[in-house]
C-alpha cells in the first residue's frame, strides 16, 4: 500500500457521502484520479475518492465522514 501526504492550502466545506468537492493541494504529485484519500485537520477527517485532478487542485467524492459533520469547514493544513 502507498501512502502519499500532502497539505490543503484552503479550507473547504465537508459535503455529504457520495458527494464531491474541490480540495486544493500543495503537492498532487503521485495522486491521480482513481487515488483514495484520507484527509483530516486533526478535528475533522473524511475518506474520499479522487475523480479528477487538475493541476492542484483535486476532485474528491466523499465516501466516508469519520470525524465532523456534514457542511462542517475543513481547516487548511
Amino acid at each position: 500500500m502507498t501512502f502519499i501526504n500532502t497539505t490543503t492550502t484552503a479550507p473547504f466545506t465537508i459535503p455529504a457521502v457520495n458527494s464531491s468537492n474541490t480540495v486544493n493541494v500543495a503537492d498532487a504529485t503521485g495522486i491521480v484520479a482513481g487515488t483514495y484519500l484520507q484527509i483530516s485537520d486533526g478535528t475533522h477527517t473524511i475518506n474520499g475518492l479522487v475523480t479528477n485532478v487538475a493541476s492542484l487542485a483535486l476532485t474528491v467524492k466523499t465516501n466516508d465522514i469519520i470525524l465532523g459533520s456534514v457542511g462542517n469547514t475543513m481547516a487548511s493544513g
